[in-house]
């Protein structure tokens, strides 16, 4: 997906808002656990190709602010005590 991401937010041209057409055989994965471009754990929802469009891009970084955010909420009793136990070692 990072791949995608990057391709595709290189290639939108979001400075100046311009869509982009990916072709489907364009795209390509790279990186540890990313062997094909299709459904996995890794890649929940492959994108298809197509038109990729500025309001993509912010669509994109809002479901990873949400990923994120549901990760620290499922496990915030673990990040607080890590945090502390960070400060404690100064």
């Amino acid at each position: 997906m990072e791949k995608l991401y990057q391709h595709a937010h290189r290639g939108s041209h979001a400075f100046h808002a311009t869509p982009v057409y990916v072709e489907p055989q364009e795209i390509q994965v790279y990186g540890k656990g990313l062997s094909e471009y299709k459904k996995s754990i890794n890649m929940p929802e492959p994108w298809p190709g197509g038109w990729w469009h500025l309001r993509d891009i912010v669509n994109y970084e809002i479901s990873s602010l949400w990923g994120m955010m549901d990760a620290a909420a499922m496990h915030r009793a673990e990040i607080i005590d890590f945090r502390a136990s960070l400060t404690e070692k100064w």
